[in-house]
C-alpha cells in the first residue's frame, strides 16, 4: 500500500488573503503577519513534515508556486474572476489530492502551518466530561495531568505546566531550580488580599491562577484524588478550578502554609491587571524583568476586540 503526505505553500499577497471579507479580524495586517511568519519558519515547517512522513513510512510532497499552479490559477480565474488568491490555493490543494490519488492509496494533506508530532502525542481522558455543567468548573481538564499514571509515556519527575496564552520573558530553567517541598501555583499579587479574604466564604475573588503550575511527580495527586472522590459536589460548587484550589488547597489567611506554595513576587504578572497591589498596578504594560506575563481575564476586554497577536509590543517579542 502506497502512502504519501503533501503540503502546499503559495505566497499569497496580504491584500488578497481575505478578499472582500468583512469579518472583524480578517485584516491586511493580520494576513501580513501570517505571510511573514511563513517566510521566517519556512525551512522548519517543511522539515517537521518530512520527518513525520519518514517516521510513518510515507513519502512527502511539497508543492509551491510553479508552472502547474500558474496554469491552474489562470484557468480557474477565467470562469471565476472574483476568486481571491487565498481561495485559489484552497481549490488547488483539492486538485492535488485528485492528482496524487492516481498513484497513492492513502493520502494525508497538512496545511503548511501544521506541525505533526509522532511521540508523546497525548490524549486527555474523558471520564469527568459527563459531570461538566456549562459555565461551572471550566478548564477542569487541567486536573487530569495531576495524575501522572494516566500518561505512562511521560517520563521524568519534574513538571511545569503553562497555559497557551502566556508570554515567556526569561529562561524557564528558573522554575526547575526552585525548592520543591511543595508544588507552586500563581498567586496573583495584583489582587487586594483583604478583598479576597472577605469573599472567601462566597467562593469568589480567588488570588490564585493556574496558568502556571510547577510540581514534582506525585505532589498534585491529592488534588486529582479529591476531585475524583467528590466530583458530584466539585463540579456543581465551583465556577472555576482556581476558586476550587483557593477554597480547598490554599491557606489564604496564612500564605506560608497550605498545600500550594505561591510563586515569588515579580515572577509572574498580568497584562490586564498589573503586577503587585497596590504599588505596581499599571495595566497593559510589559515587564521584561519578570519571568512570565499572563493574559488572564481577557474576556473583560472582549468589547475592545484585542487579541494577543494583535498587540504590537507583544508581536515583536513573539
Amino acid at each position: 500500500m502506497k502512502r504519501t503526505i503533501y503540503s502546499l505553500y503559495i505566497d499569497v499577497p496580504e491584500n488578497e488573503h481575505f478578499g472582500k471579507s468583512i469579518a472583524k479580524y480578517d485584516t491586511v495586517d493580520k494576513a501580513l503577519i501570517t505571510r511573514n511568519a511563513f517566510k521566517e519558519h519556512y525551512h522548519k515547517l517543511i522539515k517537521c513534515k518530512e520527518e513525520y512522513a519518514n517516521n510513518i513510512g510515507a513519502s512527502f510532497h511539497m508543492f509551491e508556486y510553479d508552472k502547474d499552479y500558474k496554469i491552474f490559477s489562470d484557468n480557474l480565474l477565467k470562469d471565476f474572476p472574483f476568486l481571491t488568491g487565498y481561495e485559489i490555493v484552497n481549490f488547488y490543494k483539492i486538485h492535488l489530492l485528485y492528482v496524487l490519488a492516481k498513484k497513492y492509496d492513502e493520502i494525508l494533506y497538512l496545511d503548511f502551518d501544521a506541525i505533526p508530532t509522532t511521540k508523546d502525542d497525548l490524549q486527555l481522558p474523558t471520564h469527568w466530561d459527563s459531570y461538566y455543567i456549562k459555565d461551572r468548573f471550566w478548564a477542569y481538564r487541567k486536573l487530569y495531568i495531576f495524575n501522572e499514571d494516566l500518561f505512562p509515556t511521560i517520563k521524568g519527575d519534574q513538571f511545569l505546566y503553562l497555559d497557551q496564552d502566556v508570554l515567556i520573558h526569561q529562561d524557564l530553567k528558573y522554575f526547575f531550580d526552585l525548592e520543591m517541598s511543595r508544588p507552586y501555583i500563581v498567586r496573583g499579587w495584583w489582587n487586594d488580599i483583604n478583598t479576597c479574604k472577605k469573599n472567601f466564604g462566597k467562593i469568589i475573588s480567588t488570588p490564585l491562577n493556574s496558568s502556571v503550575i510547577r510540581w514534582t511527580r506525585g505532589q498534585l495527586r491529592p488534588v486529582y484524588d479529591y476531585v475524583e472522590k467528590h466530583k458530584d459536589i466539585v463540579f456543581f460548587s465551583y465556577k472555576t478550578i482556581d476558586n476550587f484550589y483557593n477554597h480547598k488547597f490554599y491557606d489564604i489567611h496564612n500564605e506560608d502554609e497550605g498545600f500550594f506554595k505561591p510563586f515569588p513576587k515579580n515572577d509572574i504578572y498580568s497584562w490586564y491587571k498589573g503586577n503587585i497591589f497596590p504599588d505596581d498596578m499599571t495595566e497593559k504594560k510589559l515587564r521584561p524583568n519578570c519571568k512570565i506575563c499572563l493574559f488572564n481575564n481577557s474576556y473583560v476586554w472582549k468589547d475592545k476586540a484585542e487579541h494577543m497577536n494583535q498587540i504590537d509590543e507583544i508581536q515583536k517579542l513573539w
